[in-house]
């Protein structure tokens, strides 16, 4: 762990209530699985910045649609960062956080999730994307889209009886998590 990360780290310690920093450990067999200490899993991916929804099919002539060029090149592209990854995989409900980098700004936000789910589901990190029972999308100053994916089968910690949200961020776009401030 570099110095920064060092630094993340005791931060998140220090404004934790009574030592109860969430520290991650990776998961054997995975480059970019993590796990906390109450069951909870994580996945981080850095993939190329999806296509918009507007641009992945393409009208055939006689009727019907097809892929676009532009979009199976990407799906190509995709599915090898997230293989080259090894995340963990997901059985469950899972929460996903995506964050996108703003090459323009008349972009819809929503419109580079889609495909990002599919590739997801296409290289077996989700079961079904029908098992995001919570996801948030933003723009953000990375590059490509960064990605967070959280089990969300695993039970929540607790502090005098309330829930203390898991704080794990993508602060930059550093792979290794421990770089990532939680708390």
């Amino acid at each position: 762990m570099d110095g920064e990360a060092r630094q993340g780290h005791e931060r998140a310690a220090e404004e934790a209530p009574s030592g109860l920093a969430y520290k991650l450990e990776r998961i054997p067999g995975t480059r970019c699985g993590w796990a906390g200490p109450d069951g909870r899993r994580f996945a981080f991916l850095s993939i190329p910045m999806p296509p918009s929804m507007n641009n992945l099919w393409i009208n055939l002539k006689g009727g019907g649609r097809a892929r676009s060029e532009g979009y199976k090149a990407w799906v190509v592209e995709a599915c090898w960062a997230i293989k080259l990854a090894a995340p963990c995989k997901f059985a469950g409900s899972v929460r996903i956080d995506m964050r996108f980098e703003r090459t323009n700004m008349v972009s819809d936000l929503d419109n580079r999730i889609k495909p990002i789910l599919d590739a997801l589901q296409k290289m077996e990190v989700v079961e079904n994307d029908r098992q995001v029972i919570d996801l948030r999308a933003r723009w953000w100053l990375t590059q490509g889209c960064r990605i967070k994916i959280e089990d969300a089968n695993a039970k929540a910690r607790t502090h005098a009886g309330e829930t203390i949200p898991t704080a794990v961020e993508l602060v930059d776009d550093r792979d290794d998590p421990s770089a990532f401030l939680d708390g």
